[in-house]
Parts: structure tokens; sequence; C-alpha cells
């Protein structure tokens, strides 16, 4: 017995070392905040493909909330939280945010500071989110979807060192739910003179912001809304 007292010592080193490892790792590693969680969908069929959940506007109730979640909106963007616009799909749950065109600018949009150290494959991981457009719009929207990252690791973002990546897309007044899905190997480096060049969102250079500008606005009006939800990173292409 007396002779084992080293191994037995040895033993319950290496398993405290290992408890406070995991321990660490699980802080960084757990993505269970409010709008982060994938536990209430268990039942899609591809929430395993789910890379990083951005937001699902649950437990949001109003701007103020909004705000205090990072979300922004600027220029003629005027963002709320709405609970009318919602369909039977699984993943729609109870909210959404609601875009409201109006003011005096030529310019608008709305994002969210994401500031996520998350691994993300470049080659075959996709940008989604659901979207609903009325028919009252009429007019076809063009989004500019712009994915911001912190290159030089400092937690901020330097317009003149941090790499901005993006990718424009047509939305049709359809009037129902629709699930947009983008590789991220289609998105095009929007500053070429800043950053490194290479879109690589990493646990090491993470991804800062997450914004979805309008472009093409000259014909909008104040009768002009959008609606989105379930903004999420992928390892596949998704669909409803």
């Amino acid at each position: 017995m007396e002779q084992n007292k080293p191994a037995l010592k040895t033993l319950s080193v290496l398993l405290i070392v290992v408890a406070l490892i995991f321990s660490i790792e699980k802080k960084f590693l757990v993505r269970e905040l409010r709008g982060e969680s994938i536990s209430k969908y268990e039942s899609i069929k591809w929430v395993n493909q789910v890379a990083l959940l951005i937001d699902d506007f649950e437990g949001l109730t109003d701007t103020t909330s909004l705000k205090n979640a990072s979300f922004f909106g600027y220029g003629n963007a005027h963002i709320s939280i709405d609970s009318t616009q919602n369909d039977k799909n699984t993943i729609a749950s109870k909210n959404c945010v609601k875009v409201q065109w109006g003011g005096a600018y030529n310019y608008g949009g709305w994002g969210k500071g994401v500031g996520k150290n998350v691994e993300l494959n470049t080659a075959k991981d996709h940008f989604n989110f659901r979207v609903f457009v009325p028919k009252t719009n009429a007019d076809t929207t063009i989004l500019k979807l712009m994915l911001e990252e912190d290159d030089n690791f400092n937690g901020t973002l330097d317009t003149d060192k941090d790499d901005s990546w993006f990718y424009k897309i047509p939305l049709y007044s359809t009037g129902k739910w629709e699930m947009v899905s983008i590789p991220l190997k289609d998105f095009t480096d929007n500053n070429p003179n800043a950053g490194d060049g290479i879109l690589n969102i990493s646990r090491k250079s993470g991804l800062h912001t997450v914004i979805i500008a309008f472009e093409n606005v000259e014909r909008f009006t104040p009768e002009h809304k959008w609606y989105f939800d379930f903004i999420c990173f992928t390892k596949e292409k998704i669909s409803e």
C-alpha cells in the first residue's frame, strides 16, 4: 500500500489539473446565453450544423433590450422587436426584429456587435438568416451583408487594421418567410488595404460585428419594412 501512495498522489494531482483545464475551457466553449442557445431547437434536423447562433431574438421585448444585447440601427433603419409576424416554423419562436425605414438620410442598416472568438471554416461554412419582406414593399431590396473581423486581437474595430467582408443579395417582396444561406467563401474583401486580407474568423481572430445594410434606397418610404430572424453560422447550406 505504501508503494502505491506516490502513484495515487500523482493521479490526484492529474485529476485536479484536468478538472481545472475543463473549467477554464468550459468558460469559453459554452454558448447558452440568451438568444444564443440552440438547445430548444433539437427537433430541427440540421441543428447540429449550427456553428454559432448569433441571435434568435427570444427574450428581447423592446428597443432597450435590443440595445443591451448589442444591436444597433443607423441612418434611416429603425429596429424594434416584433411578435406579430411569426409563422409556424419551428425556428420562428415568438419574436423577430422589425426594420422600419424613415428619416432624411439616404442610407441605413442595422447589426450586432458580436465579439465572439469562434472557429469558422470559411471554405465550407455559411452565413444564414430568415427574412420576411411584405408584398407592400413592391421594390426589390438589395442587402449588403458585412462581417467585420478583429484581426489585431484588441477587441475593437480598427478600420485601418481589421478586415471587413461583404456580400450583396437581392430580396423580393414575396410576403412569406424565407431562409437565406450564403457560403462564407463568396464574401468579398470590403477594405483590401486593411487587415490580413484573409477571411479567417477563429478563436484568435474573432468576429467583431455583423451588419445588414440597405442599398438602392431611393424609392424607400416610411411604409417600407422588413423582418429578420434566426441569424446564425452553419457548417453547410441550410434551408427551411
